[in-house]
């Protein structure tokens, strides 16, 4: 009897023992799997990704079409610098921190053109930062040439 219960105690171990085997093997192809998934979902993502770095940067789109060349790249500075303070907020509070710049040189003289150029260039203490070692010659002139368009 005592040799049946051993027996028996051996075939229950050993049952288990296949019993994880296959649990361990499940696992392993389901991880395979996975794996295999993964990898083939990265590849075939990876051409879109590497096609889209090596075109061309994407064109600026402009609100207004009717712009130049110098004024589009003045309208890229002023997105890019000017904004911040000189656009209406879209949330509250929906004061802007610096004036509305439309109209500042509609029609201006070349004494006012060149008065605004100083005023940005070298700005005002606690109010404006000065842009003279940010701007170079050329885009200041774009971007007066699109301070003129507003």
């Amino acid at each position: 009897m005592k040799e049946t219960k051993i027996s028996l105690r051996c075939k229950q171990t050993l049952r288990d023992d296949v019993s994880d085997q296959g649990d361990e093997m499940k696992n392993a192809i389901f991880l395979a799997v996975a794996s295999l998934t993964l990898v083939f979902c990265l590849l075939s993502w990876l051409p879109r990704v590497s096609a889209q770095s090596e075109s061309e940067e994407p064109p600026v789109r402009s609100v207004n079409t009717h712009l130049t060349d110098s004024e589009r790249r003045g309208e890229g500075l002023f997105l890019q610098r000017c904004s911040l303070c000189h656009l209406p907020k879209v949330s509250k509070p929906y004061k802007s921190f610096g004036p509305n710049l439309t109209g500042v040189l509609k029609g201006a003289t070349p004494a006012k053109e060149k008065a605004v150029r100083l005023f940005i260039n070298n700005g005002v203490p606690d109010q404006m930062p000065g842009f003279q070692y940010a701007l170079n010659s050329s885009d200041m002139d774009d971007l007066i040439n699109y301070l003129k368009t507003l």
